[in-house]
């Protein structure tokens, strides 16, 4: 797949180096084709960075000039000065923005670069920023999880506080593709300044028909705030012939590991993925803090897998109990060892729940619909004729 990367772009270390020829030929103000600068902290990473990565290089098919903009330091403490105002990362993006001249500035993380970044581009090109997790929001934690100190919290306050007066400054238009996302940040933002975009992914073609039997499977970092404490009790009350694949990294690997009916696979290329996919019987999300839309349940979604998940953020709005897939509370290790022994018991049950999540994902956040809203939002932010209107695709709306 064409993609971009630290290594092709030209912004991806400083100083900057001279201009690579784009594979997009791009046509600014005026034409159907943009020039769009995809501003992250890293290359690479997590289901941010992948889902960057996809949308950037269907861009580029389409014929659109894209580049990517990185941080020039190493990850450092989010408590570092250098992460509250960076001058150098603001500099260096002012000389990329006169390098490339795009029509849109496409943020997506940006805790490494600094707001410094936004004082930057303020004024200079139109800015769509994607929300990609809730930690703009006011209190993004869950009751029952564990808190930080008073002193961090009343830190990271202050800081929430100096970047969310820089986004509303710069005027950038805010991409939250969870409803509940898109309202929660509908409530410091303004309704004017929020677009609900789903991610968009590439539906696989055609639907995989779920085994007979087969583990279940977990992908994603093996921490605390994605359940995996309540992920090994559940194990803990499970037969041995209920078994799961976990595929990922993270202080918790030991915990899951103690299970005899765990098989920890590390991590694997995306390739690898697909074919677990193939062979799992269904895939847990027990996230216990607030997700946007996780790719790990979008990918399950779109071969025809069932997911349990618990009721956090915008998890609901993609696994409807009962239609494609069960629901649980967080903290709560009887319900999921509940849920899991029902999916695995169950045929029926699983191939119902992986047919509406596949048609679910279809409707909702295919990347032919998810990428053409994208696309309206950037138009209207460099000042072009297509306006946007903030329509998400059909059926996205819809809350359970």
């Amino acid at each position: 797949m064409e993609t971009i990367d630290h290594t092709s772009s030209p912004f991806g270390s400083p100083p900057s180096p001279p201009l690579h020829p784009s594979p997009g030929e791009g046509r600014t103000r005026g034409g159907s084709l943009l020039r769009i600068l995809h501003v992250n902290d890293t290359a690479g990473g997590a289901g941010a960075e992948t889902w960057m990565h996809g949308v950037a290089g269907r861009q580029l098919r389409e014929g659109h000039a894209v580049e990517l903009f990185t941080a020039s330091l190493p990850p450092r403490s989010p408590r570092s000065l250098a992460t509250w105002w960076s001058p150098g990362e603001g500099h260096r993006l002012g000389e990329a923005l006169e390098a490339f001249r795009p029509d849109v500035l496409h943020i997506h993380n940006f805790a490494l670069l600094s707001p410094s970044i936004l004082s930057c581009a303020c004024r200079r090109v139109g800015i769509v920023l994607t929300l990609h997790d809730f930690r703009m929001e006011s209190d993004p934690h869950l009751p029952g999880q564990k808190r930080k100190s008073a002193s961090r919290e009343l830190l990271d306050r202050v800081k929430r506080f100096h970047v969310r007066r820089n986004i509303l400054r710069c005027g950038a238009l805010l991409h939250a593709p969870s409803q509940e996302l898109s309202q929660r940040t509908r409530a410091w933002a303004g309704d004017g300044r929020v677009a609900h975009i789903p991610y968009g992914i590439d539906v696989a073609s055609p639907s995989l028909p779920v085994p007979e039997d087969g583990p279940l499977l977990f992908s994603g970092r093996v921490i605390e705030e994605k359940g995996i404490r309540t992920l090994a009790t559940a194990l803990g009350l499970l037969p041995p012939s209920v078994r799961l694949q976990v595929v990922g990294d993270g202080p918790l690997l030991p915990l899951l590991r103690s299970h005899p009916q765990v098989e920890a696979l590390g991590w694997v290329p995306r390739e690898r993925i697909q074919e677990l996919l193939a062979r799992c019987i269904g895939v847990v999300q027990p996230s216990e803090w607030l997700e946007n839309q996780p790719l790990a349940v979008l990918e399950a979604q779109s071969v025809g897998r069932p997911v349990v998940a618990t009721r956090v953020g915008g998890l609901p709005e993609l696994v409807r109990e009962g239609e494609t897939g069960l629901l649980v509370d967080p903290f709560d290790p009887e319900g999921l060892a509940s849920a899991l022994l029902r999916l695995h018991s169950d045929a029926e049950l699983r191939q119902r729940l992986a047919q509406g999540g596949r048609l679910r994902v279809e409707r909702e956040n295919a990347a032919s619909l998810c990428d053409r809203a994208l696309l309206g939002a950037y138009c209207s932010r460099a000042g072009m004729a297509e306006a946007f209107t903030g329509t998400p695709p059909a059926g996205s709306s819809r809350r359970r």
